[in-house]
Formats: structure tokens, C-alpha cells, sequence
């Protein structure tokens, strides 16, 4: 998340410009890659589509969806709102209100 001029967070969130989820919302994320760690992956994933590094990461969260995909969720935080570039879709800062009435793809914001 980052926070804007009147001091509010909210998370990154991108639509789709390619398969899986075409056209859907998802905050940046990927696969892991050979033997990365989760936290490898997440700094790498948020560079690829974001192009933002050197933020610290932190997991804060777990779970299992289409019963068989481990999903690490990790945020970082920013002081300002910057609009990275993205190599995979459109980027947008959301509130958390508005991040519930996106297009997400699912079985995703049932779990947060």
C-alpha cells in the first residue's frame, strides 16, 4: 500500500493486460521461479510488473486456493503514490473500499 496527500492507504492493484484473468484486477504477483524463496518471488514479481524495487516486503498471509495453489501475500509500504510502469497490464492505487468493488479475479478477496 501506499498513502496519499490526505494521509490514506491504500494497495496497487492491475488489471490484466494478458492470460490468466485478462481484463480482471489482481494485485502484482507470479509464480516462484527454480529455488527462489516466496520472498525472492515477491521482489522479483513486484519489479517484473511493477518495476518498483527495493521496498521492503513483509508476508502477512497464507492460504490455499482452487485447492491446490499456495498463495504468500506480502505488502510493503510507500510514502507517496507514484504510478510505476507495468509490463503486463494497467496499474491503479485503490482504496481498500473501491478494491472490493473491482473485478478481482477470483477466490482471491474471500480470503483477505
Amino acid at each position: 500500500p501506499a498513502r496519499d496527500n490526505d494521509g490514506n492507504w491504500g494497495p496497487l492493484v492491475g488489471r490484466r493486460g494478458i492470460a490468466p484473468g485478462l481484463g480482471r484486477w489482481a494485485l502484482p504477483g507470479g509464480f516462484i521461479e527454480g529455488k527462489e524463496t516466496a520472498e525472492e518471488a515477491a521482489a522479483r514479481e513486484l519489479k517484473e510488473e511493477t518495476s518498483l524495487t527495493d521496498i521492503p516486503l513483509t508476508e502477512f498471509a497464507r492460504f490455499i486456493i482452487n485447492d491446490y495453489s499456495v498463495v504468500c501475500l506480502f505488502f510493503g509500504l510507500l510514502d507517496k503514490k507514484i504510478v510505476p510502469d507495468c509490463s503486463e497490464g494497467t496499474l491503479e492505487w485503490v482504496s481498500i473500499s473501491d478494491l472490493f468493488k473491482k473485478d478481482i479475479i477470483p477466490g482471491f478477496l474471500d480470503k483477505i
